[in-house]
């Protein structure tokens, strides 16, 4: 259950960006070649997740283990996005809102993927120890 909410979320989120996004991009004057920018660039963090899950596999931040540092420093950027999102005018400063788009998604995707892993070695009984040690640099 906790993985079908989980996804259903991170979907509805997503499902924001590719649909709804460019209607709102729009009513600022927006191009249509910018929008496709602005959607490419900011879904980049779900092609680059397995470089952040590699980096999150092998570096322990702060002795806080290979999860927690991770997600909380995800939660921080996922919700300073959405807050500095809300104050950026799309027709006066693109590239900031594009920016912050992609930190926003960044940080949501790699809270998404260190839960998600986290639930497993719960629902499996599998060590979180050993599912770190089996896994590092793969996931």
């Amino acid at each position: 259950m906790t993985f079908s909410m989980l996804y259903f979320a991170q979907g509805s989120i997503l499902g924001y960006f590719t649909a709804l996004n460019a209607i709102y991009l729009r009513s600022f004057g927006i191009s249509m070649s910018q929008i496709g920018i602005f959607s490419a660039v900011a879904l980049m963090p779900l092609i680059l997740k397995i470089f952040l899950g590699m980096l999150s596999d092998r570096v322990n931040l702060f002795g806080m283990g290979y999860r927690k540092p991770y997600i909380i420093i995800g939660l921080l950027i996922q919700a300073g996005g959405q807050l500095v999102f809300m104050l950026i005018n799309p027709s006066e400063s693109f590239v900031l809102l594009t920016m912050v788009a992609f930190l926003s998604l960044t940080g949501f995707n790699d809270t998404c993927n260190r839960h998600a892993k986290q639930r497993l070695c719960q629902f499996n009984a599998v060590p979180a120890k050993d599912l770190d040690s089996s896994f590092r640099g793969f996931v």
